[in-house]
């Protein structure tokens, strides 16, 4: 999306340096998430798993999710919380918040 949609000079969102940043922190909080969730498979596969270990992966995975969502909207702007292609979702006097591609 970002790279196909243009700004009113023309310019294509994605080469806008705050819209760069925003995917860039995305992809790092992710790509930590990803990180954290393979050390918590290791250490339960060798047996070192705790409980604080398990819980803290679940509160930076929550946080995470929370960030990523945030960030992303900042770029999608009003279109990625509207999705107007499913009126059933929608009714007067609600929002939905839609996570992940459009068909």
């Amino acid at each position: 999306m970002a790279a196909e949609n243009q700004t009113p000079d023309g310019e294509r969102v994605i080469d806008l340096p705050w819209v760069r940043q925003r995917l860039a922190y995305s992809q790092t909080k992710l790509s930590a998430l990803q990180l954290l969730n393979w050390q918590m498979v290791s250490a339960l596969e060798s047996g070192e798993l705790q409980p604080a270990d398990a819980s803290a992966a679940k509160v930076y995975g929550t946080e995470t999710a929370i960030d990523v969502v945030a960030a992303l909207l900042e770029v999608l702007g009003i279109g990625g919380i509207l999705r107007l292609d499913l009126p059933e979702h929608c009714s007067p006097g609600t929002w939905s918040i839609c996570i992940g591609m459009a068909s």
